[in-house]
């Protein structure tokens, strides 16, 4: 919807409701002026999944829009994810998450594979310029079999056996 349409100023209100491949999600937040896909390191062309989703825009309408002037969130379950090199160098799979961004940051939560091992993952990124962190995770998980623990790139070999006991 728009307001003051008689005024010297017009303002925007956008519902948009986003159900489909997050390639296509994760597009769209990446137009300018936004640039949010970037900004929380996410390359559209190498997120793989579906989305529902909510996504509201409110802004001054004008030219020379800026990100910093457009007023935004967005709450959505994603089903299916799967991210290369997005966490310490690995990609995540098999995610189910929810996932909520607004102008201060963005919270990520739910269900992955990091590598082959089963995980709870948080994560909170945060945006601007004066912010305690950029982002930060937070992964749970029981690691049944120690060879799993290569899948994070740590070498079991010499700590196997005279260490460490387990399959």
């Amino acid at each position: 919807s728009f307001r003051g349409l008689d005024q010297i100023d017009q303002y925007a209100h956008l519902d948009l409701f986003v159900k489909g491949p997050l390639y296509n999600a994760l597009s769209l937040i990446e137009h300018e002026p936004l640039g949010l896909a970037s900004a929380i390191g996410i390359s559209p062309e190498k997120a793989k999944g579906e989305i529902n989703g909510h996504l509201q825009l409110n802004f001054l309408v004008e030219d020379s829009l800026t990100t910093n002037e457009i007023d935004f969130s967005l709450n959505a379950d994603l089903f299916d994810v799967s991210v290369e090199n997005i966490i310490l160098g690995l990609g995540i799979q098999d995610g189910q998450l929810g996932l909520k961004i607004s102008k201060q940051g963005l919270d990520l939560s739910g269900d992955v594979k990091l590598g082959n091992i089963p995980a709870s993952l948080e994560w909170r990124g945060n945006f601007g310029g004066e912010v305690p962190y950029r982002g930060r995770y937070k992964i749970n998980s029981s690691i049944e079999k120690i060879r799993n623990l290569e899948d994070l790139g740590i070498n079991t070999g010499q700590i196997q056996g005279n260490f460490i006991e387990g399959g």
